[in-house]
């Protein structure tokens, strides 16, 4: 699911990192990379520990909770760290940080819009299985979320 999630969001981040930084192609795909690489760290780790309300929050489109921006603070710092790794320097690892967590965040928000059903569908595979997600969201079909990236 993450695939598609960065496919969706290829075109604008290409079209940003390259008109605000210069990069060339494969750095715009080692951002990428990095940012599914950041996204998917991030949601297994805060579906095992917290469970889905905090993510459905941030991907609301609504105002963030303390723990929403806690999240997104560290999906922040997960994407620096994965692009940091990949070989950006941290001056430039933070410029990009600023560019494309943006574009992902409106996507998702988007997509899911705090409904637990299209979290599933998204992200279900990064979500694990704990009791915490598992109570919220139960076990979907793939179909809804090939309709998301038609």
């Amino acid at each position: 699911m993450i695939d598609g999630i960065i496919d969706a969001i290829k075109g604008q981040a290409l079209e940003a990192l390259t008109d605000k930084l210069g990069l060339n192609g494969q750095q715009v795909d080692n951002v990428l990379d990095s940012s599914k690489e950041a996204v998917e760290s991030t949601v297994a780790e805060e579906a095992k520990n917290n469970g889905v309300d905090t993510m459905l929050n941030l991907f609301s489109g609504n105002d963030n909770s303390s723990s929403a921006n806690n999240l997104l603070s560290s999906l922040g710092g997960n994407l620096i760290s994965s692009l940091t790794k990949n070989g950006f320097d941290s001056n430039m690892s933070s410029q990009i940080k600023d560019i494309v967590l943006p574009i992902l965040m409106n996507y998702l928000s988007s997509k899911i819009g705090g409904d637990s059903s299209n979290l599933s569908g998204m992200l279900g595979g990064l979500l694990g299985s704990n009791s915490k997600s598992d109570s919220l969201l139960g076990s979907l079909g793939s179909g809804f979320a090939k309709n998301l990236f038609k």
